[in-house]
């Protein structure tokens, strides 16, 4: 079977990288914003038919992944004061029901949200860079579990045999933010070693090693109050060949660190 994960990359989530919630301090993280300016142009020039995201903040279950099963996607920032910003995409109903039976064929732990859930930020934020862009077609959007870091890798295998039995060209984004504990002044308490986390995975990257973020030591990913790990793993497990990261942002304005990369990009 040919590999129809065209594009794979990672996106922090931060609200406050929407202009309308920012606002002020949009200029303090002038980086991401170029950099998922940039993400967004060249997830649109791999010409998927469906954008997947795993967010750390969807609806879940500690030991079953889950997706949005509504047939539109809606959600907006009421939450952080912009409720003006809302964005509105169309499930890819086709796919998430064949992932369903990979999922089972494989023993995965796998269901659907039930009700009209509201995307949540860690949708939201990508993908309102990915509209700006220009994109307007399906979005299938997942959660991740407390099941062992092996089986997010599994998930996110599945969810590349989905696409391919369907043809389907498909570009995966993990939402993710690194440590939340790296300043004094920021909303999290400070833990010294924290940066070291953010540190491996960014040179993990651009060393083009994606192992050394599986094989991260969990100590210190649990001292670093990272949100968005198994996200990430998730992706890795969808990219599985081809893979040429490139780390195209990282910063910590407000003592959690923003990081965009892409691990897989395949035009045509």
């Amino acid at each position: 079977m040919s590999n129809e994960i065209v594009f794979v990359g990672i996106a922090p989530h931060p609200p406050l990288l929407i202009p309308e919630v920012g606002k002020g301090r949009i200029q303090q993280v002038k980086s991401s914003i170029n950099a998922l300016n940039n993400f967004s142009e060249r997830v649109i020039k791999t010409n998927p038919d469906t954008v997947v995201i795993i967010s750390p903040h969807s609806p879940g279950d500690y030991y079953r992944f889950g997706a949005f099963s509504s047939r539109q996607l809606i959600g907006d920032f009421r939450q952080f004061g912009a409720r003006e910003v809302s964005l509105s995409f169309a499930n890819d109903k086709e796919l998430l029901e064949t992932l369903r039976v990979v999922t089972k064929e494989r023993e995965i732990p796998f269901d659907f949200f039930d009700g009209d859930y509201p995307l949540d930020h860690g949708v939201l934020v990508p993908m309102y860079y990915l509209y700006q862009a220009g994109w307007r077609g399906q979005v299938l959007g997942l959660s991740f579990t407390s099941l062992p870091l092996s089986k997010h890798i599994e998930f996110g295998q599945a969810c590349q045999e989905a696409a391919s039995r369907l043809a389907r060209r498909v570009a995966f984004i993990a939402s993710a933010d690194l440590s939340h504990y790296l300043s004094h002044n920021g909303p999290y308490p400070f833990e010294p070693g924290a940066h070291l986390f953010d540190e491996e995975v960014c040179q993990a990257i651009d060393k083009q090693d994606l192992l050394a973020i599986v094989n991260i030591d969990q100590t210190l990913r649990r001292k670093a109050g990272e949100c968005g790990y198994r996200s990430i793993l998730v992706a890795i497990g969808a990219a599985q060949t081809n893979t040429s990261p490139k780390l195209l942002s990282y910063e910590c304005p407000f003592g959690v660190g923003y990081m965009t990369a892409i691990l897989k990009e395949i035009c045509n």
